[in-house]
């Protein structure tokens, strides 16, 4: 389905972060619009829950413009398309900076776990010699 002139949002960060007026890929491949913001900070927010992992954390939220842009697929206010190089960029609007977990968060953390990870191997240990 071809859309003649779509208003949107996506998102970037450190690694992807373009300037007013850039296309928002210099390459064709598959991305996604949020239709409006709501949707886009939630994938944001999502992003900011996962840190430890492999998975990709955004920071900002871009308000994008295309014009008769090809859409694959449009679902849950999430628009497809493989046509990024017709994205322009049209300004930042929000931001949003992971939360940094401190050293005594960690060590607070830490010192909760041990007792239950400590009481976990030593009844491993304790059945396996009982066999």
């Amino acid at each position: 389905m071809k859309i003649n002139k779509i208003t949107g949002f996506m998102l970037g960060n450190a690694a992807h972060a373009p300037e007013n007026g850039d296309k928002w890929c210099d390459y064709d491949t598959d991305v996604y619009i949020c239709a409006d913001l709501d949707c886009a900070k939630q994938i944001l927010a999502e992003s900011h829950k996962n840190t430890m992992g492999p998975a990709v954390v955004w920071t900002t939220i871009y308000r994008v413009k295309a014009n008769d842009i090809n859409c694959n697929k449009i679902q849950n206010n999430i628009i497809w398309t493989n046509q990024p190089t017709k994205i322009i960029v049209d300004a930042p609007v929000y931001y949003s900076a992971p939360k940094q977990i401190t050293n005594a968060e960690i060590l607070s953390k830490a010192a909760h776990v041990l007792p239950q990870y400590s009481k976990l191997i030593n009844n491993a240990y304790s059945e396996e010699n009982v066999r």
